[in-house]
């Protein structure tokens, strides 16, 4: 802590002078001497990374990061996880794994809760709600999973979680043990029975429930005034609630980046619940045509469907994308004038000068 203090209270001296020197030596001098002082304070901060690691916990071994979570998490159950080739996360229980936010972008393991300031508002709420607490309750803290009997953790899509052994300590840390949740849902699944909300207040008033089963209802949450819920019969007359689960069938044929297509089958017409962040930068087509993008079960997308087949594709093309890509464009393109301008008008005045002193 008192070699970090020293480095800070070195780069800010040396930016100070920086500041002085370039008052006195004029805008040209200034921008070299800002320069110099980024990268010193740069070296520094290598410097005391390099000589002092810190390791991602007091027992475990300062190494490359994928090792360090491999040694905190466990070795094995790393390479279990590593070897899933389903579309399946994996849930890290209690407060303690708060610190391997990052193991999933690392080791390639989907988390259920990966870095906490990456998570979507809608996301944290649900994840909040699984601990039966409101996400206000983690102001101060790492929203961490911790109540593995909630009925909203198979929403999670953790097949898999990581908990730690019983009698764990601060003196002795904890150990890991991987266990399977075969009752989570997979990433993409048909519902049948489908509930219409206007307001996340509903949409969430709805998960509370106790009476509320993410695997045998669908809420949406619906643009304006909700319509009366979906429990039309179909021509058999029988009520889509009673439709049995295995009757309904969503399989991913493509997942890559922004992009998934699924293979829907809904006897009596449902809703497709995809385990996907909800974003209203994601567009669907149903069969080839256009299709709404509801949230579902608060945090995921979700698609009404008629009965029988159906092929999804939902990709993810948000307008900040395109807006950011015209901006930068913008801006480029402003910066290559400006600096060509410059360069014409100082060869101008060479030339005005040379004209004038022959």
């Amino acid at each position: 802590m008192a070699r970090a203090c020293g480095t800070a209270v070195v780069a800010a001296a040396l930016a100070l002078v920086a500041v002085l020197l370039g008052r006195r030596m004029g805008p040209s001098v200034a921008g070299g001497l800002l320069v110099v002082a980024v990268f010193v304070d740069l070296t520094l901060f290598g410097w005391r990374y390099l000589h002092t690691p810190l390791p991602l916990a007091d027992h475990i071994a300062f190494d490359a990061p994928a090792a360090q979570f491999s040694s905190f998490l466990g070795e094995s159950a790393v390479a279990t996880l590593q070897g899933e080739r389903g579309l399946w996360r994996t849930a890290i229980v209690g407060r303690e794994g708060v610190v391997a936010g990052n193991a999933g972008y690392v080791l390639g393991v989907p988390l259920a809760i990966g870095l906490d300031p990456l998570l979507p508002r809608r996301y944290a709420e649900l994840a909040a709600r699984v601990d039966g607490r409101p996400v206000e309750a983690f102001q101060n803290v790492a929203l961490f999973l911790e109540s593995t009997s909630s009925p909203l953790w198979p929403l999670l899509n953790a097949r898999y979680r990581l908990e730690p052994e019983v009698g764990a300590t601060a003196a002795s840390p904890p150990r890991y043990t991987l266990h399977e949740t075969p009752q989570a849902l997979a990433r993409a699944v048909a519902i049948a029975d489908v509930r219409l909300v206007g307001s996340e207040e509903e949409a969430l008033a709805a998960l509370t429930d106790p009476r509320f089963d993410p695997r045998a209802t669908a809420v949406l949450q619906v643009a304006g005034p909700p319509p009366p819920a979906i429990s039309a019969t179909d021509a058999a007359g029988q009520a889509s609630g009673s439709v049995r689960s295995d009757l309904a069938t969503a399989e991913v044929r493509e997942y890559g980046p922004g992009h998934l297509r699924i293979q829907v089958t809904l006897p009596t017409g449902g809703a497709l619940v995809v385990l996907e962040g909800w974003h209203p930068g994601w567009t669907a087509t149903v069969g080839g045509a256009p299709a709404p993008i509801y949230p579902a079960d608060e945090a995921f997308l979700g698609l009404q469907l008629p009965a029988g087949e159906s092929e999804v594709r939902l990709d993810f093309a948000p307008r900040s994308w395109s807006l950011g890509l015209a901006i930068a464009g913008a801006t480029a393109a402003a910066s290559l004038l400006l600096t060509l301008g410059g360069i014409l008008r100082a060869r101008r005045s060479r030339r005005r000068g040379r004209a004038g002193s022959n």
